[in-house]
């Protein structure tokens, strides 16, 4: 042990000898100082251009900023007129200096944290390393080509889309699939490299395959060694921790190290609890694995009562302790340092037998968190922009704002896009939010040559030890969709399906997953998602049914079935995707198109719908369960196809949700049932296009975020209709405490507020659990037979948001009594963020939707796409931004179901 008060001094930064820190030339700039140049030649012209460029950054980025394209990137058919950006190889280039005291470390190298993608580094043109992984930190050696005083340095990248198709073009045999389909309006073998695998487009998005430095690069010079990376190992002594000096935290910091010389080191170990500054040191360093993972382990004991658990969202709070490695080379006066901000918490993937008598019932799948059970719910996420560099760290934490307020517990990070940046797993362990992180394949084949497997074993060991610490990060999944794609011979793979499965198990099973167990077997990681988890590996890994019900994770999709209904849906132990199409506001649309292209079948409105057939399912839905246009294609019917898609996209998800809430604790014969999860498909968007967003890229919550808020709440109630014609109500609960109360059940016809029935009844339920707590039979229901409208039946239970079922759908105009809806009345209160709106209204009025014109304002309302069923609402809105009333007054629009008639 060190010295105590050393110990105290050297966490604050006052060190009592001279110890330096390790020398470091940042080469970060951004484009205004115009210290980095981007330079190519257009493929069609042979045109020589140069730009000033931004590192971090992308050149799609850099050309925009420089003036080269005639609008901002997503502006009408940008993303098609700019394709040859993609083809053009680019070359970055800058000089800096270095001075002689550097020079004098006996290891110098440049560190490259994120090459997009292929490319070359020169300096003072003498070749020193190349990339070929989006996500792999590079480390090159240059202590024999840096110079005192002027030096040179250029990355040159090769084109992602043609060094693609030659990887094709050479290729043994083809990696399927050959291309994505043509709605997609994208490249082609993206899966040949190791890059965002979206950026060649996807059915959400644009293909826009930059070419750049995405992430820091510097030069570091030392002669002792420098810390690379920490992976914090924290255990309990008890299967259920709490914060009693009864639980005893074992705590490993696993410290990676880049060494040139470890002798006279020491490691110095400290963590800041709420109740002290514990430090653990050792000089006797004990160096295990082999360069570039040379490692040292380092423990301390940490009691219960020193520090607070960190619980999900809705569980507990989230506290985070500050964990300090020191390497101190003393021979050469060096430090090393690392902070990390980190939790204690256990976290557990659960797959036991449903019922050990009954093995044909499948296995269990559900997260314990400090040995409570959990329910997840939550969303899938996509990259926050699909230029990565324009992802905002205010976006990025406004979309865990977003996340907290919905009621979320968990994010998966979809493995189409990127590992995400470090600022979204530190929102993420702030704000509660459990993450499921895939690694980055996603629906294709891939190859399994020796250079690409080794590329991808350095692409998890970079992932890995850089988020492994995070608390948030609660189970890892080798891949999105491409067991099932394999199994479902979704690319024609049957034509040589043993060879393919030979690759898919080379790839996720024997690379991925086993080197993922070495690294951190602190976590569960799933083969893929969908997966039958433990079911697949008794399978051999490639399960007959993928999709099983009664194992692992289910993605279910069904845009021929009504989406209003619950009964085509699967009773799954996890629903990790499911989901529906909307487009956004039309403000937001209106921004990127021209007048003349806004009317539902324009060219226009299929290329951005890049989901095949989207455009026609969209209108069946709408057709099916709202008032149909006259004339579906007018510019007059534009706006309320808009909107009317946002109202079938958030009933779907909300009578899927609802369904999966009420599977808990439900066990059928078969072994169905006992869901254990929800997350949606998808949060956002990364453009103003059609998808299955429920926040668009500008942060404007579309109605399905507001939705989502009430059928993810603590406590809900939820009706469905059964066999016999009677509606039976259920009561959800993920309290960790027994709940009760009055329910209040009204039952409305659409063209009069006044109830044909008013009854109300005392409720509860058990912890954690759903029950039927109410039924209202067919001959209640009789009276919206004889009406020359439908029925609206209206639940209303303190504690728990309003709900509501329709009885038939509001389908037609004459269903819809024209209300008298007006807002009488806006407060500011005195932060000049929180406005009181008053609505009143004199019919039952359906899907009341708030919004601002104005789309750069971070805020919600308190409700939106509700159901009006008094005279009078009182709604709050709540911007991250102070605003003027009169800024707000003017900006507030509001519409209704009656308003979309045309």
């Amino acid at each position: 042990m060190v010295n105590f008060w050393w110990a105290i001094s050297s966490f604050l930064g006052i060190w009592s000898q001279n110890i330096n820190e390790i020398g470091r030339i940042n080469l970060n700039a951004p484009a205004s100082e115009q210290v980095w140049t981007a330079t190519g030649t257009r493929p069609e012209d042979q045109k020589l251009i140069s730009v000033p460029a931004s590192v971090p950054g992308g050149i799609y980025s850099d050309l925009s900023d420089g003036n080269i394209f005639d609008s901002e990137i997503y502006h009408g058919y940008n993303d098609k007129e700019t394709k040859w950006v993609g083809r053009t190889n680019w070359t970055f280039s800058r000089t800096f200096d270095a001075n002689e005291e550097l020079l004098t470390k006996d290891r110098i190298v440049i560190v490259c944290e994120g090459l997009d993608s292929i490319a070359t580094i020169y300096l003072n043109d003498i070749e020193v390393g190349s990339s070929d992984n989006m996500f792999v930190r590079y480390v090159f050696d240059i202590k024999s080509s840096l110079k005192v005083g002027f030096n040179s340095l250029r990355v040159e990248f090769q084109s992602p889309v043609e060094y693609g198709q030659k990887l094709w073009d050479t290729s043994e045999y083809p990696i399927l699939p050959e291309c994505v389909p043509p709605e997609f309006q994208g490249e082609c073998h993206v899966n040949y490299l190791r890059k965002m695998q979206a950026s060649f487009s996807w059915d959400w998005g644009p293909s826009y395959p930059s070419s750049g430095i995405w992430k820091n690069i510097y030069v570091e010079a030392f002669s002792g060694a420098v810390i690379r990376d920490v992976m914090l190992f924290i255990e309990s002594n008890k299967p259920i921790p709490d914060e009693t000096s009864d639980t005893l935290w074992t705590v490993t910091a696993r410290v990676y190290l880049d060494v040139n010389d470890i002798g006279f080191g020491e490691l110095l170990f400290e963590l800041e609890t709420f109740k002290d500054i514990l430090t653990t040191s050792t000089s006797q360093i004990q160096l295990k694995g082999s360069k570039p993972n040379t490692y040292a382990d380092i423990t301390m004991r940490v009691p219960g009562n020193y520090v607070k658990l960190w619980w999900p969202n809705g569980f507990g709070d989230h506290p985070l302790y500050n964990f300090k490695i020191t390497f101190t080379a003393s021979k050469y006066d060096e430090a090393s340092v690392k902070t990390l901000r980190g939790g204690f918490r256990t976290v557990e993937l659960i797959e036991d037998p449903m019922d050990p008598k009954n093995l044909e019932k499948g296995l269990t799948f559900y997260f314990k968190v400090n040995g409570i059970r959990i329910y997840a719910k939550g969303t899938n996420s996509i990259p926050i922009h699909v230029l990565p560099e324009r992802a905002t760290r205010e976006m990025t934490e406004w979309l865990f704002l977003s996340a907290v307020e919905a009621n979320f517990n968990m994010i998966r990070v979809w493995g189409g896009g990127i590992y995400e940046t470090d600022a979204f797993y530190d929102f993420a362990d702030e704000y509660g939010i459990l993450i499921w992180e895939d690694f980055m394949f996603a629906c294709n084949m891939y190859p399994t040559t020796k250079n690409y497997l080794a590329s991808v074993k350095r692409e998890v060991e970079t992932q890995v030890k850089r988020l492994q610490y995070h608390p948030s990060v609660a189970i890892w999944a080798t891949n999105n969709e491409n067991e099932a794609a394999l199994r479902g011979n979704w690319y024609g793979t049957n034509v040589s399906y043993p060879l393919y499965a030979k690759d898919y198990i080379q790839l996720y099973i024997y690379t991925v997953l086993d080197y993922v167990k070495i690294l951190d077997p602190s976590r569960a990681c799933l083969p893929s998602s969908p997966t039958n988890g433990k079911g697949t590996e008794a399978e051999g890994w490639i399960a007959e049914n993928p999709y099983s019900t009664i194992y692992g994770d289910v993605h279910y999709y069904n845009y021929a079935a009504d989406g209003w209904d619950w009964k085509h849906l699967l009773k799954t132990r996890f629903a990790s995707e499911y989901g529906y199409q909307s487009w956004p506001h039309p403000e937001t649309f209106k921004k990127v198109t021209e007048p003349e292209e806004r009317h539902w079948f324009s060219d226009m409105m299929y290329y951005r719908q890049r989901h095949p057939g989207g455009q026609e399912e969209m209108r069946n839905h709408v057709k099916l369960h709202l008032p149909f246009p006259k004339d579906v294609n007018s510019s007059e019917a534009f706006d309320s196809m808009l909107y009317m898609a946002e109202i079938t996209q958030s009933m779907s998800v909300k009578v899927q949700t609802e369904f999966y809430r009420r599977l808990k604790g439900q066990l059928y014969d078969n072994g169905e049932g006992e869901n254990s999860g929800a997350l949606y498909w998808q949060m956002n968007d990364v453009w103003p296009g059609a998808s299955w967003a429920s926040i668009e890229t500008n942060g404007r919550w579309k109605m399905l975020h507001y939705y989502a808020r009430n059928f993810f709440a603590q406590i809900i109630t939820s009706v469905y209709d059964l066999p016999n014609a009677d509606l039976s109500v259920h009561l959800i609960s993920d309290s960790l405490e027994q709940f009760s109360g009055k329910l209040r059940i009204r039952l409305f016809g659409l063209n009069n507020m006044k109830s044909i029935f008013d009854v109300e009844r005392d409720v509860a339920v058990a912890p954690g659990l759903a029950g039927e707590v109410a039924v209202i039979t067919a001959q209640q229901l009789e009276a919206c037979n004889n009406s020359i409208s439908i029925c609206l039946l209206y639940l209303t239970l303190p504690g728990t948001p309003d709900n509501f079922y329709f009885v038939g759908y509001p389908n037609h105009a004459s269903f819809i009594e024209k209300p008298n809806l007006k807002v009488t009345k806006i407060v500011a209160e005195p932060d000049k963020k929180t406005f009181v709106i008053t609505i009143e209204t004199d019919q039952i009025t359906p899907f009341v939707n708030l919004h601002l014109k104005n789309n750069d304002v971070y805020g919600s309302f308190s409700d939106n796409g509700f159901i009006m069923v008094e005279p009078t609402k009182t709604i709050k809105y709540a911007s991250q931004q102070p605003l003027t009333l009169a800024f707000f007054t003017e900006n507030l629009d509001i519409i209704s179901l009656h308003d979309a008639i045309v």
